[in-house]
């Protein structure tokens, strides 16, 4: 932004028996110090835009929106992951889960206040099963009354409001990604979504949500993945808790 100097006035106090050419002199001297520290300082000021420009340019240089991209991550999950989910919303509550899926099959634990919720989901025997870790008894029901767990992954709709404004590669804690930014606009307001994904693990690494303020929702981040190990153990509940 261009600076505005205001103009100085130079008072020149005339004295009686001191010549004309020599205040003069004293005037064009000083105008000349003034006008040379004017153009220095505008020329400081111009060359400084220069610079905010150039960087300006470079950060937007950064945002790319490559949609082929999309083409090497197809979510396909493996057939053996685990993993840890830590949520993070705007009040500052937090949300600890670990996953092990296998198959169909799957074991949630959810941790709260240091407490370990267990739902175990057998479907090879057609059973679930639901405890907390410490306790000895639990619940046990039929696997249908228990709901897929499917990673989830926000994919703006085609012909939908939502769209990719940023697709391109990025690093993320030392992991090769596709970082993407879509916004969705809702009957609840104007959401900006940030999605950090994994090419090598087919699945998101970090989510993050802001409202149309910038004011972030929340942020989930998913660590420890381990892909092809055999989780069977995961999928047998202890023998020393009594289901009802």
């Amino acid at each position: 932004m261009k600076k505005f100097f205001a103009f100085l006035l130079i008072l020149t106090l005339v004295m009686f028996m001191v010549s004309c050419s020599s205040e003069d002199e004293k005037k064009e001297e000083t105008k000349s110090e003034v006008t040379e520290e004017i153009e220095s300082e505008v020329e400081e000021t111009e060359e400084s835009e220069e610079v905010e420009s150039n960087a300006s340019d470079s950060q937007m240089a950064k945002r790319e929106k490559d949609l082929t991209l999309l083409e090497t991550v197809k979510f396909q999950r493996p057939e053996s992951v685990s993993f840890k989910v830590k949520e993070v919303v705007a009040t500052g509550a937090e949300q600890e889960l670990n996953l092990y899926i296998m198959g169909s099959n799957y074991r949630l634990e959810e941790v709260i206040s240091g407490s370990v919720n267990v739902l175990i989901k057998n479907t090879d025997e057609g059973s679930a099963y639901m405890y907390v870790e410490g306790d000895d008894y639990g619940f046990k029901f039929s696997a249908d009354e228990a709901h897929d767990y499917l990673i989830p992954v926000a994919q703006p709709e085609i012909e939908g409001k939502a769209f990719y404004e940023v697709l391109q590669r990025d690093k993320l804690d030392g992991n090769d990604v596709i970082y993407a930014e879509f916004r969705e606009v809702t009957e609840d307001g104007d959401f900006l979504t940030k999605m950090w994904m994994s090419e090598e693990y087919q699945m998101p690494l970090k989510f993050q949500v802001f409202n149309g303020s910038g004011e972030m929702l929340s942020e989930i981040t998913y660590t420890d993945i381990v892909v092809g190990a055999d989780l069977s153990d995961k999928l047998i509940p202890p023998e020393n808790i009594k289901f009802e």
